[in-house]
């Protein structure tokens, strides 16, 4: 379980997923570009949410996990600031017997960091440490390294674009280590101007060091949008 939640965390901290992929997908193409993964490249590199909202579902057999992180930045007092939030859902332990595995009851985790122009960063409503930075995303910020090598299965339609990445190239396309064993599938949708969000759907194949318990695969959606607006944000309360 902590493997899912690290790959969760880990996928969800850089904010973002960009695409690409062989210049031939099915669907159509974008106006003004020669296909749409050069369109969606251009987009990625415009686009500077100001709130970013991704919601997780793990499926273990009949257990359903859910979780949530959202990025706000906007201002307070005239002052630029930037909000993080999270919470997401884990199991409290594992009773092993009769070749199954037992599932005790859920707890939810959560955590916060806040960024205020002037008091720095505090984490968990601890001490503001002022020598840290605004770690909104900036332009560009929310796209990843993907070519067309390392993606298959390309098609275009509606404003969204869809790919499937191997197993052997996630770490090189999401930026981060992963153990998984499947490929991930990707959508991305944009507005003709910038990103508005992304989905990732993949499995984990259930693991164990002991051959009389069965762990089940974990099916993964990952879904994440991207607004543009103007945001007035407030500290959080502890």
């Amino acid at each position: 379980m902590k493997k899912i939640i690290a790959i969760i965390l880990a996928a969800a901290c850089i904010f973002a997923f960009a695409s690409c992929g062989d210049g031939n997908g099915s669907g159509g193409g974008i106006e003004g570009y020669d296909n749409p993964i050069e369109a969606i490249v251009a987009m990625y590199a415009l686009s500077e949410p100001t709130k970013i909202v991704t919601n997780y579902t793990t499926q273990l057999g009949n257990i359903t996990l859910s979780g949530e992180e959202i990025l706000v930045t906007g201002s307070i007092d005239g002052k630029i600031a930037t909000i993080y939030e999270y919470w997401y859902e884990e199991l409290t332990g594992i009773d092993e017997g009769g070749g199954e595995v037992v599932y005790d009851v859920l707890k939810v985790v959560s955590g916060s960091k806040e960024y205020l122009e002037g008091s720095g960063v505090r984490v968990d409503g601890g001490g503001w440490k002022k020598n840290e930075y605004n770690f909104a995303p900036v332009k560009g910020d929310i796209a990843i390294n993907i070519t067309e090598a390392l993606v298959s299965d390309v098609s275009y339609s509606g404003n969204t674009l869809m790919f499937t990445v191997p197993a052997a190239n996630i770490e090189a396309v999401f930026g981060f280590d992963s153990e998984l064993e499947g490929d991930v599938k990707v959508s991305i949708t944009n507005d003709g101007a910038v990103i508005t969000g992304i989905v990732l759907e993949y499995t984990v194949v259930g693991e164990s060091d002991d051959e009389d318990v069965v762990y089940p695969d974990s099916v993964v959606t990952i879904s994440t949008s991207y607004t543009y607006d103007l945001e007035l944000v407030s500290l959080i309360s502890h």
